[in-house]
């Protein structure tokens, strides 16, 4: 509807591929993060390890 209401023409590769660029963006930065917790995770699972030992 507002593609229609303001004369605006989105073909589909255009809006595929940005799309696809912002699926990628935003999975890049939540493995990212995914990553970041696992390394903080191990690390806090590693000095609990040593001090058991």
């Amino acid at each position: 509807m507002y593609a229609y209401v303001n004369n605006v023409h989105v073909t589909l590769i255009g809006g595929s591929l940005g799309f696809i660029s912002i699926y990628i963006v935003v999975w890049l930065i939540v493995k990212s993060q995914i990553n970041h917790d696992i390394k903080e995770i191990n690390q806090k699972l590693s000095a609990k390890k040593n001090e058991d030992d």
